[in-house]
């Protein structure tokens, strides 16, 4: 028992270190996230049924394997949330600096069980007796930096989460599949473990039944977000690293616009939404406006954000939404809506209901029936 459950312990870190460094080889775009989903899952699995057919592992609380596995499962998950979030690319740095705290404990954990003894610990409240032996100190540490990691995690999502929001809807004009909108529901889920983890080492009695409630729910978490993660579109692609860093640049450089170009670009940016209308492409961003303009993405921004007082999201939408109220005023208009907010360049029914009340302030089936009762 005590030789598999080293084991398990360097398995579970290794994986997941491969995993995170999968993450760094492999370009953008490259869809790592199959071999990322298929070695993360056998782990869980590992740890899973490794808990339910071991009897003793089911009454041991402060495991040094289960903690080392929610460890290294956190820091997978951090460098794969940094890897959808932020558009500069994972460093190794980044990755070696995550795994060397839990590394460095599973090597004294090794060192120190080839000279002491394991003891079985079947309640938290027993902890003081075996104090004076070296493996406790180290489990305790583990569940210390258990916690520390699932705090780093919650941290990344509140930091890193708003600004993608904020670069999506100042570079797209749409939010389908590349919103995240998935991500703040990992946070609540950190934390909902993190406070049912503190409330067991308080609150419950000894016995096997909570130490497989949590291994389902450990078990559940990673293979939900496994799940998504393979159904997740890469955001930032190589290329798109690239337009971000050179908009950086465009922004230093270019702070201020000259007053005549400025109006220029406004007369010419109105010119391609109300006489080209192509604000009805569907992918249309803000990037293929600035090739159209012959400008810079950064002009462009600048102008939709000061002049018009939008996002570049907002922006399109107006426009869009504008044709569609056209479009279900029109008598021979006999499409249903879900097919006009498609003609008008919306990628799905619910964004386009979303935008339509925040313009409107009411439904498109409330807009279209209102209007032609008006109309009659």
């Amino acid at each position: 028992m005590a030789e598999l459950e080293i084991i398990s312990s360097l398995l579970v870190l290794a994986v997941n270190f491969t995993c995170s460094v999968i993450l760094w080889v492999l370009s953008r775009g490259s869809k790592p996230k199959i071999v990322l989903a298929l070695l993360s899952s056998l782990l869980v699995l590992w740890n899973f049924f490794a808990v339910l057919l071991m009897p003793e592992w089911r009454f041991d609380r402060l495991s040094f394997s289960y903690e080392m596995a929610i460890i290294s499962g956190a820091a997978l998950i951090y460098i794969y949330l940094l890897y959808l979030m932020r558009p500069s690319p994972v460093t190794p740095r980044e990755i070696v600096r995550l795994y060397t705290p839990p590394f460095i404990l599973g090597v004294l954990y090794l060192i120190v069980r080839l000279f002491q003894p394991h003891v079985v610990l079947e309640n938290y409240r027993d902890i003081p007796l075996h104090l004076n032996n070296p493996e406790m100190w180290l489990r305790i540490a583990a569940e210390a930096c258990f916690l520390i990691y699932y705090i780093r995690v919650v941290c990344l999502i509140v930091r890193l989460y708003p600004q993608h929001r904020r670069r999506i809807a100042q570079r797209y004009s749409y939010s389908e599949r590349i919103s995240l909108s998935w991500v703040p529901f990992v946070a609540w889920l950190f934390v909902v473990y993190g406070l049912v983890v503190v409330l067991d080492v308080f609150f419950t009695r000894p016995g096997s039944v909570q130490l497989v409630v949590f291994n389902f729910f450990f078990a559940a978490f990673y293979l939900t977000l496994n799940l998504m993660g393979v159904l997740q579109e890469d955001v930032y692609t190589v290329a798109e690293t690239a337009d971000i860093e050179s908009d950086k640049k465009e922004t230093a450089a270019n702070s201020s616009i000259p007053p005549a170009m400025r109006r220029q670009l406004k007369e010419a940016l109105v010119g391609l939404m109300e006489e080209e209308r192509i604000y009805l492409d569907p992918e249309l961003r803000i990037d293929t406006v600035a090739r159209m303009l012959n400008t810079n993405r950064t002009y462009i921004s600048t102008i939709i954000n000061e002049d018009f007082g939008k996002s570049f999201i907002v922006y399109v939408n107006e426009y869009r939404i504008r044709e569609a109220q056209h479009r279900m005023l029109d008598p021979d208009e006999e499409r249903s809506i879900a097919l006009i907010a498609e003609a008008v360049g919306f990628k799905s029914h619910s964004s386009f209901i979303d935008f339509f009340k925040r313009f409107s302030g009411m439904s498109p089936s409330q807009f279209r029936i209102t209007r032609r009762v008006e109309q009659d």
